[in-house]
């Protein structure tokens, strides 16, 4: 077997991003680019360090653990992008336990102007059509 096949296999062997939603890549307010974890275990370890506490052992993990759950719920509470793919819904992956609240279906209202020059029917509501995507 040749270092290609073997690389590959250990790709596929990879699990998902929705099994490890601590692995997901993020762009932080000061541009740098990171993994979910390490932002937390930095940001985690910063507060406890100005609280005066260590900056390791189980009150530790338990803040990184809220900080990430915190961030894949409301990335602009932490100045937070989400860089990898996304779930279905087009959020960050959640972890296990998690579930997202669901918003209210915004009502709008969709009545069609009458054609204008060139034939095209105008939204009334600005919206794109299908072709400008």
């Amino acid at each position: 077997m040749d270092a290609f096949q073997q690389a590959w296999m250990v790709l596929k062997a990879r699990r998902p991003l929705s099994e490890r939603p601590q692995a997901q890549k993020v762009a932080t307010a000061d541009g740098s680019n990171m993994s979910l974890s390490k932002w937390a275990n930095r940001l985690a370890a910063e507060q406890m360090r100005a609280a005066g506490k260590a900056a390791s052992g189980p009150e530790w993990e338990a803040m990184r653990d809220s900080l990430m759950r915190e961030a894949v719920m409301d990335p602009a509470k932490h100045g937070l992008g989400f860089l990898s793919a996304m779930a279905d819904d087009g959020m960050p992956h959640l972890f296990p336990g998690q579930v997202r609240e669901e918003a209210a279906p915004m009502q709008t209202e969709q009545t069609m102007m009458p054609p204008a020059e060139g034939g095209k029917p105008e939204l009334s509501t600005g919206q794109k059509t299908l072709f400008e995507f």
